[in-house]
């Protein structure tokens, strides 16, 4: 994670909200079936591009987009049953 100072004009609370956010979603990342959780990583950590997943997997072009996808539609439920705020929009 990025360090954040307080002459940044961050408070104190909204950094710890973040990092508390953080801890949920990476909870909520690992609850998710490998397939759709490595890509999701891949994807956003490692920032790579769907033709680089789809080389490293070795899997189709289209199959990275639909598991990346349903990855995205999975973390959208657990954010809403989870009851964690924000939503998934602003962390991917």
């Amino acid at each position: 994670m990025e360090e954040v100072s307080l002459s940044d004009g961050i408070s104190p609370e909204t950094i710890y909200l973040q990092e508390e956010h953080s801890a949920e979603l990476h909870e909520l990342i690992d609850q998710l079936p490998e397939p759709y959780r490595v890509v999701l990583l891949l994807r956003y950590l490692d920032e790579l591009s769907y033709q680089e997943i789809s080389d490293i997997l070795e899997i189709p072009l289209h199959q990275v987009q639909i598991r990346l996808h349903r990855a995205k539609q999975r973390l959208r439920k657990y954010f809403q049953s989870a009851g964690i705020g924000g939503g998934l929009h602003e962390v991917l």
